[in-house]
């Protein structure tokens, strides 16, 4: 009887092992799908991101050729102005030495 008994415990042991080896493969498998579907998601992050550095690449530097245009014409614009002052000014002071000149000889 007692041979019985060990051959028993002995069934019992390794079905509840093979229980556990089944239980743990079960658990891998879920672990496994996760970790694939968390690192999908993460390369479809970092492709995202690479495509986004690149559209903010573009973007800036088109803004950058923008903002050197601009201030190129603000320069000119700035000169044409100073000239156009200095102009003015010389024609508005020989405008006024001249009409002084002509209150003199009254």
């Amino acid at each position: 009887m007692r041979i019985v008994r060990i051959i028993f415990c002995f069934c019992t042991f390794l079905l509840q092992f093979s229980h556990v080896g089944l239980l743990a493969a079960e658990i891998d498998r879920q672990m496994l799908q996760t970790l694939n579907s968390e690192a999908g998601h993460d390369q479809a992050r970092k492709i995202e991101f690479k495509v986004d550095r690149k559209a903010r690449k573009a973007f800036d530097n088109e803004r950058e050729k923008e903002l050197a245009l601009f201030l190129e014409q603000q320069e000119k614009w700035e000169i044409t102005r100073e000239r156009g002052l200095s102009e003015y000014r010389s024609r508005k002071k020989d405008k006024s030495v001249s009409r002084a000149t002509v209150y003199r000889t009254l």
